[in-house]
């Protein structure tokens, strides 16, 4: 299963290679995110998820905080 994780980002990449850029940057509908803006959020999660779950590990009573991805969105400019 690690292995299958590890090799994600390469697949991911291999197969965005094939997309027109246009087709990547394309928002099916206003307040919609493109294929590039969904990427980089997953990014970003996966990001947020780690600090999580370290938090989870390692605190007494953990917090698990929050954030706006629309913000994040706007604020770090994914497009």
């Amino acid at each position: 299963m690690i292995e299958r994780y590890e090799r994600g980002p390469a697949l991911l990449k291999a197969a965005l290679a094939k997309v027109p850029r246009d087709a990547l940057q394309w928002r099916p509908g206003p307040k919609r995110w493109s294929v590039h803006e969904i990427i980089v959020h997953c990014a970003d999660s996966e990001t947020n998820g780690h600090g999580r779950l370290r938090f989870l590990l390692a605190e007494q009573k953990p917090v698990i905080q929050g954030y706006d991805q629309d913000r994040w969105s706007e604020t770090l400019d994914y497009h």
